[in-house]
């Protein structure tokens, strides 16, 4: 009998993190559509799961137990097969784990160091949910490799999507979408571009370079209106709400941009349906895959998105949305100070402060868009077509059995080493459209010269002021009224330290404060 266990570690569900969605849908697909003769679910709590005969839920102090009586199989969510090593000891069966937590935490490091020196079998293999994940774990792993840390054989590696459930997920009808938005609030008769994300700058995407690019909307377009939805259950939401509200206040853009909240699972679903565009100016390297594209696609959302991460595998450029550039920077020595930071939160608002996303070629897109209903008709129709071929949970259980089918009986053995530090940019710079270079030169904006003169207030965010200060803003600025080279600004400015410098100018190209204007300053 091929028998599956299935390791599950209820998590909270008070915020919308994709990764608690991707374990819990992943659970209930594989009740619902895997051809195992029986599923065990080890969990301590209980599991959200449909009822059926095959699958029975244990605790997980019976894995052992069960793994000696006969499972085939067995499948996690986590970070490699160090994290079940105690519990299996020597059992030779291989473990499959989905990776689709975040990979940036300085805490995960170690779990790579202990990875490679737990002994393996010869199918244990980690799944990952983008081309892009997988390269930043094979980078992390050649950077170990180079500082001499042993492997003690070989994780294989896989690549299976996250799936979207896409019977719940599905395109709304016209007066089904006037239904939902009169409930919401929302205006019936106007294009709605909705901006589904978490309110907070360091944990998905700062929105507030997108809110500047809608000055960018000539004063006659009315029809299009933006939508930035999310929960505020987050640690410091609602003094980044403050932030949002304030700046669309102060840009005058009340008639363009509306904040809503979207809490619970149902909220985003009725919210989704009744868009009609989906936008996402994604930064972080918190990023894996980005559950919410895929699911918008499935109800027949184009989307607008950025050039990051899985993004750029899951949207097709020009056929199921809009791909917008992104450029990372290299921020040198801050990013070793970074390593041994305690406070996550701040080390990836950093990280996030040195991406820039081209926020007008997102405001492009939907204006695009909203002028050619056609074209945005087609462009929903394609994308549920892609969400659901390639997406659907059928297709996706479908890849894992392709993954599952091979199994090798070995042993399995744990042991430990101390962490060591991880470079950010070198993990992590494939997730951007390109990198800023040192010949690369920049030229102050309008806002950029607006906030030089004292007629906008810049927002800084309170955990980078020692980084980005109003003096060394302006001391850029003053030097940028005509292109500079980058490497050139940061040997003229004395008394700061040259990463500083260069996380500030990422920081303003972000903002729109600088603009790139290339190695020739065109």
């Amino acid at each position: 009998m091929r028998t599956l266990g299935f390791l599950h570690r209820p998590r909270s569900a008070s915020a919308l993190y994709g990764v608690v969605e991707a374990e819990r849908g992943l659970l209930r697909a594989i009740v619902e559509h895997s051809l195992w003769d029986r599923v065990i679910i080890w969990a301590d709590g209980e599991a959200d799961i449909p009822a059926d005969p095959r699958t029975e839920i244990r605790p997980v102090s019976k894995i052992g137990d069960d793994v000696r009586a006969g499972v085939t199989a067995l499948h996690q969510v986590g970070l490699g097969p160090h994290s079940v090593a105690a519990l299996r000891g020597d059992i030779p069966i291989p473990v499959y784990t989905s990776v689709y937590a975040a990979l940036s935490y300085n805490e995960q490091l170690p779990r790579h160091v202990i990875e490679r020196l737990v002994r393996k079998t010869d199918l244990d293999t980690n799944i990952y949910p983008s081309s892009c994940s997988a390269e930043a774990v094979g980078r992390i792993h050649r950077t170990l490799s180079n500082l001499n840390v042993p492997e003690n054989g070989v994780v294989h590696t896989r690549v299976v999507p996250v799936g979207v459930d896409t019977d719940r997920f599905t395109p709304a009808s016209q007066a089904e979408k006037r239904s939902i938005r009169r409930s919401l609030g929302l205006p019936e008769n106007r294009i709605l571009a909705t901006v589904l994300t978490r309110f907070s700058p360091s944990d998905k995407a700062d929105l507030v370079p997108l809110i500047r690019s809608l000055l960018t909307i000539d004063a006659g377009d009315t029809e299009l209106l933006f939508a930035f939805a999310g929960s505020d259950a987050y640690p410091g939401a609602k003094a980044y709400l403050a932030v949002l509200r304030s700046e669309i206040e102060q840009l005058g853009l009340g008639a363009r941009a509306r904040i809503v909240s979207a809490r619970a699972r149902d909220e985003v679903v009725a919210l989704l349906r009744c868009s009609d565009i989906f936008v996402s100016p994604a930064d972080s390297v918190q990023e894996t895959f980005g559950i919410a594209p895929v699911e918008a696609m499935a109800c027949g959302l184009p989307a607008v998105v950025s050039d990051w991460n899985g993004y750029r595998e899951t949207v097709i450029d020009g056929v199921t949305g809009f791909l917008a550039p992104t450029t990372m920077f290299n921020t040198g020595s801050l990013g070793d100070d970074l390593a041994i930071a305690s406070d996550y939160r701040r080390q990836h608002l950093l990280l996030a402060q040195s991406v820039a996303v081209d926020t007008d070629a997102i405001v492009e897109g939907c204006q695009a868009l909203a002028r050619d209903p056609g074209r945005l008709t087609r462009m929903g129709v394609a994308a549920r077509a892609r969400a659901v071929h390639n997406y659907g949970w059928p297709a996706v259980i479908a890849s894992y059995e392709r993954v599952w089918s091979d199994r090798l009986v070995a042993t399995f053995q744990s042991d430990a080493r101390g962490p060591v530090g991880l470079d950010h940019f070198a993990t992590f710079g494939h997730y951007a459209s390109t990198h800023a270079s040192d010949r690369d030169r920049f030229q102050s904006t309008e806002l950029g010269r607006r906030a030089r003169a004292g007629q906008y207030k810049l927002q800084i965010y309170s955990e980078m002021r020692d980084l980005v200060t109003a003096a060394l803003v302006g001391d850029v600025l003053d030097r940028t009224t005509t292109p500079a080279m980058l490497i050139n600004l940061v040997e003229a400015i004395d008394g700061r330290d040259p990463s500083s410098v260069r996380f500030c100018i990422a920081w303003m190209v972000k903002h729109s404060l600088l603009r790139r204007c290339g190695p020739t300053g065109r």
